[in-house]
């Protein structure tokens, strides 16, 4: 499951982090911690469409800000679905 998930991601450094993540996150919901789950799941979100833009660069061009890094998790889905990325269903 975690290369399905993790196995684009171009940049070995990132794609560690989330490995380490989504192991915390499994743990962090077989105890029942909600918060944390959630902060987990939105961090692994946010690498992964970060991960995904900075891979296309007719995306990231008209992105501002993007290669500052100031962006939010809010601003890749706004994104996201405004490149199709992600769907309707996904966004709501």
């Amino acid at each position: 499951m975690e290369e399905e998930l993790f196995g684009h991601i171009s940049d070995e450094i990132v794609k560690k982090q989330c490995l380490q993540d989504f192991e915390e996150l499994k743990i962090c919901l077989a105890k029942g911690a909600w918060k944390a789950s959630l902060v987990l799941a939105g961090s692994l979100i946010e690498a992964m469409l970060y991960d995904y833009i900075k891979g296309k660069d007719s995306i990231r061009k008209e992105v501002k800000n993007f290669e500052k890094r100031n962006i939010t998790l809010s601003d890749l889905l706004q994104w996201a679905r405004h490149y199709n990325i992600i769907g309707n269903n996904l966004f709501r």
